[in-house]
């Protein structure tokens, strides 16, 4: 099984998720903690935060969170709205 400390400055993200899907070990630079990979709303959701990659020790230590794809239009479908509202203020 692979293992790799986490970089959040350097490490690529797509590399990072297959490694985590084939059953790899990603871990927090600072405590080596296994680090939560929450890549579904439903991962999310089980553990009350935002897809993203958390340590479960400290979100000081790593707090990374995604927008994923099928969320992207609706986000800024809501900000356009928003936008729109505020120029007719």
């Amino acid at each position: 099984m692979v293992s790799i400390i986490y970089k959040t400055n350097t490490d690529d993200l797509e590399e990072i998720l297959e490694v985590h899907q084939q059953g790899g070990k990603i871990l927090c630079p600072l405590c080596n903690s296994d680090l939560l990979i929450l890549d579904s709303y439903a991962s999310a959701s089980a553990h009350q935060k935002r897809p993203g990659i958390y340590c479960p020790t400290s979100d000081e230590h790593v707090n990374c969170t995604f927008l994923l794809a099928d969320r992207h239009d609706e986000v800024w479908r809501r900000f356009e709205e928003r936008m729109q509202k505020h120029r007719e203020l």
